[in-house]
């Protein structure tokens, strides 16, 4: 249960954060600001980063409290839990962060040469 607590604490912070973030950007959208490819590039990769957090954080939760331990759950002759842990969120969330800020910079490079 001690380990949980920090996790809770800043998963929780980060949700409210994000989501302030979006309703935020949301509303100066209907009024006509933050209409650029910036905002809506950030919201997008916003909302896949929440959701993977909640993904990642259900799957290390199955993967950490099974009585029989992390090791026989991951190993490849369990199953296919392993597996979806590990592309499903691990690396998925990884190819998420990478492409976003590798697009998020080109979008930079493009405002600021054009």
């Amino acid at each position: 249960v001690g380990y949980w607590v920090p996790v809770f604490g800043v998963v929780f912070a980060s949700t409210v954060l994000h989501l302030r973030l979006l309703l935020t950007i949301r509303q100066r959208q209907r009024k006509g600001e933050y209409k650029s490819l910036f905002y809506r590039i950030f919201v997008l990769q916003s909302l896949i980063e929440l959701v993977l957090l909640f993904f990642y954080l259900a799957c290390a939760i199955v993967a950490r409290d099974q009585p029989q331990g992390g090791d026989v759950l991951l190993s490849p002759n369990f199953g296919f839990f392993g597996e979806l842990y590990y592309y499903g969120s691990v690396y998925y969330f990884l190819h998420v962060q990478v492409w976003g800020v590798v697009v998020q910079s080109f979008n930079r490079c493009f405002a600021v040469c054009a």
